[in-house]
């Protein structure tokens, strides 16, 4: 697989960089921007359960099936439900655009406890979330096979969390 920044003949591989490690045979799929499909931020409609009792168990006790239009929406409606935000939750599940969605949970009220909490059922979250859009996302679905033995990297310069704190475009 050979996928430059300027790939034409896939559209959602556009702005996805592959950097070949000869060094020790590694392989990284480098992305960041929504028109990649490994973005959170890239339009997939599905449909998911809720982990509801996952990030809240005191407040939710029965889980529901939702629809989502991204990945970034299902992790924000539970980072709202795990402060117990219903409001917050709400917003993001009938936002249409992945930025207000993630604005909203930057926003929410999280005291030094509730992020601890966030940080150990987030990825757990973000699981789900993946599963869902790339397994009812045939198309997505097979670009994700064919980087079988590549490592998939959020070049984010701006975030050192979920991503690795660099520019795809960087050196």
């Amino acid at each position: 697989l050979r996928i430059s920044s300027n790939n034409q003949f896939c559209p959602m591989m556009q702005h996805t960089r592959v950097l070949h490690k000869d060094k020790n045979g590694k392989v990284f799929v480098l992305f960041y921007e929504d028109d990649s499909a490994f973005s959170n931020f890239h339009p997939a409609k599905f449909e998911a359960e809720t982990v509801k009792k996952l990030v809240n168990p005191d407040m939710f006790k029965e889980e529901e099936t939702l629809k989502f239009n991204c990945s970034e929406q299902y992790f924000m409606y539970h980072k709202a439900l795990l402060v117990g935000d219903q409001k917050a939750a709400k917003f993001i599940h009938d936002s249409k655009h992945p930025m207000p969605m993630k604005m909203a949970g930057r926003k929410l009220n999280m005291n030094r406890h509730d992020l601890e909490k966030w940080s150990q059922k987030s990825q757990e979250v973000m699981y789900h979330a993946c599963l869902a859009k790339f397994s009812q996302n045939l198309e997505l679905r097979k670009l994700l096979f064919r980087t079988k033995g590549m490592f998939l990297v959020e070049a984010s310069g701006n975030d050192a969390i979920w991503g690795i704190g660099i520019w795809k475009e960087d050196p």
